[in-house]
């Protein structure tokens, strides 16, 4: 995935994930299915939002945005998914929306 790929580029599944992320914002995303390197959200993983007292609590300020270039951290994740193909992502941590880290099932 090169640099400046964008939103509108990817598959509706990896759309919808990233929606999800900038839905949550901060917390965790548990049990998270990909296969071919796809992510499946039927049915949703676990959802575990962070809420900081004296800090914003809602979702990411791209939320709902219908395109944007993406972060380096979510073309590393689409990069690892399809280097992967097929596993469960037992904990995807997030932060301002975006993937920070995950850990995989072997």
């Amino acid at each position: 995935m090169a640099n400046g790929q964008t939103k509108g580029t990817l598959s509706p599944e990896k759309q919808r994930l990233i929606k999800l992320c900038q839905k949550t914002n901060n917390g965790e995303i548990s049990g998270l299915q990909v296969q071919n390197g796809e992510p499946v959200l039927d049915p949703l993983p676990t959802i575990l939002r962070t809420c900081k007292f004296g800090g914003e609590n809602g979702p990411h300020v791209k939320y709902g945005k219908k395109d944007f270039v993406l972060k380096r951290n979510l073309v590393e994740m689409f990069e690892v998914f399809k280097r992967e193909g097929s596993f469960v992502v037992e904990k995807l941590v997030l932060r301002g929306g975006l993937p920070l880290w995950m850990v995989i099932r072997e």
